[in-house]
């Protein structure tokens, strides 16, 4: 696909999902203004062999823990042939499907554990499943940092095709929410003391070959 289609493509799919609103059922103790800004890759199939795998960048505007537009700030077609007639609208369908399932807090902090990098930070996250789509949410807040949904089924005139999506966060703007998340903190004393007994080991050991070397020499 031409650059000129692809920057169609995006400003097409921008003016489409600019006017999302959605409310959230959960009241959290956590109140977010501001933008995240996910990484969403999305697989698109049919039944003919048709697979097509994209990467998009979507920009999520919130204020006060709603939802109030999102806009695609680049998207990448892996594959560049046999892209679907309908490939906005697949795409702009399943971003919205994705987006009207997001509850940015909830109070469901437990579950499988696993760890994501924010920001260049490391963050424990548990992982919530649900049926039919997995939540990742991170373990103080409950914030919502990614997720996956199989299985997103979008019918047109020129065929029936299904969509899995994989989204993740990767920054924040303002990021004043991240100071609430659980960090892993590297344990920088535990380091510097094995580093240091590392290098006194390594020291004596030097050390102790001039000796020996002293020693033996034949001059």
């Amino acid at each position: 696909m031409s650059f000129k289609n692809t920057v169609l493509v995006v400003f097409l799919i921008a003016l489409t999902l600019f006017y999302i609103y959605l409310p959230l059922a959960f009241s959290s103790s956590y109140t977010y203004t501001g933008s995240l800004y996910y990484i969403v890759q999305i697989s698109i199939s049919s039944n003919n062999g048709l697979s097509v795998p994209i990467e998009c960048v979507v920009k999520v505007n919130v204020v006060n823990n709603e939802i109030r537009s999102a806009e695609i700030i680049s998207v990448n077609y892996l594959s560049s042939f046999n892209l679907p007639p309908d490939i906005v609208k697949i795409i702009e369908y399943s971003l919205r499907y994705w987006l009207n399932n997001i509850i940015l807090f909830s109070n469901q902090r437990s579950g499988t554990e696993t760890y994501v990098s924010i920001e260049g930070k490391i963050v424990k996250a548990y992982v919530i499943n649900h049926e039919g789509f997995t939540e990742y949410r991170e373990a103080n807040t409950g914030f919502y940092i990614g997720g996956v949904i199989n299985n997103i089924f979008y019918k047109s005139s020129s065929g029936t095709y299904s969509v899995d999506l994989m989204a993740y966060l990767y920054k924040l703007n303002p990021d004043t929410l991240l100071k609430y998340f659980a960090i892993i903190e590297p344990p920088r004393e535990k380091v510097i003391l094995f580093g240091t007994i590392l290098l006194l080991i390594i020291l004596g050991g030097v050390i102790h070959t001039f000796y020996k070397w002293r020693d033996y020499r034949l001059t």
